[in-house]
């Protein structure tokens, strides 16, 4: 419950941004483990969010098809799209002790990004 909270508070600070925000399916209730955003200067507003003491990251960097283990796949499936998606993920700081206050300031440094 607490996460869907903060979740909500993410995507009203967030909404009109040039950023896709995760969205809950219509038959499920989204558990937020993480909040990952789509952006395609992902790494640049990385950037701007660590030096100004926010710890975001990147979870999955490498799509599953790229992974060693697939690494003998024959599969001809143009994946490019998934590649493409890889480079543009970002996960913004998401647990349940996190405050309204910090979810704000995290949407404030990702709108000021933006300029």
């Amino acid at each position: 419950m607490r996460r869907r909270t903060l979740a909500a508070l993410y995507a009203e600070c967030l909404s009109g941004l040039p950023v896709t925000l995760p969205i809950a399916a219509d038959w499920g209730e989204h558990a937020y483990h993480l909040y990952v955003i789509r952006v395609p200067q992902r790494d640049e507003l990385l950037v701007h969010l660590r030096e100004n003491g926010v710890d975001a990251g990147i979870h999955y960097p490498v799509p599953v098809h790229r992974q060693p283990a697939f690494s003998d796949s024959r599969s001809d499936a143009d994946l490019s799209a998934t590649d493409a998606l890889a480079g543009e993920i970002l996960s913004l700081p998401m647990y349940p002790e996190l405050t309204e206050d910090q979810v704000s300031h995290v949407a404030d440094l990702v709108r000021a990004f933006f300029g």
